[in-house]
């Protein structure tokens, strides 16, 4: 059952950057629909920190302590060697997830970082309200 999780689930995150990656590859798509590509980028970048920064570590934990039950023999397990090879993937898949979650959240970090300096401010405001009085 885990595999609807790691195949099905955590790949939904997937789709708003198969936009983002199209909208690269043909900028007259980007052009055409500048809010769709900004739109994409901010559902790929929730997903992903869902799904495969909160969710995924989550499932993996039980993933792993189902797995290691089967391999000391506390459960049936149908083939050690894959029980084995499916630990080792998903080690492996886990450290990409954790990798690209800390690229991806530095982009979210520099965004809102960009967005508040090109925010007015409160002082900036405040004086423009009071030029309307």
């Amino acid at each position: 059952h885990y595999i609807l999780f790691f195949a099905g689930a955590a790949e939904l995150s997937n789709l708003p950057l198969g936009w983002i990656e199209l909208c690269k590859l043909l900028p007259p798509v980007r052009a055409a629909s500048p809010g769709g590509y900004s739109a994409a980028r901010a559902v790929f970048a929730a997903s992903f920190v869902t799904l495969r920064l909160l969710l995924w570590p989550a499932v993996t934990v039980r993933f792993w302590s189902d797995s290691l039950l089967a391999l000391r023999g506390d459960v049936a397990c149908a083939s050690r060697g894959a029980t084995s090879f499916y630990l080792a993937s998903n080690a492996v898949l886990t450290a990409m997830q954790l990798g690209w979650g800390v690229i991806i959240c530095r982009r979210i970090a520099a965004a809102a970082s960009a967005a508040a300096s090109a925010a007015p401010s409160l002082e900036h405001r405040t004086a423009q309200l009071r030029k309307l009085e």
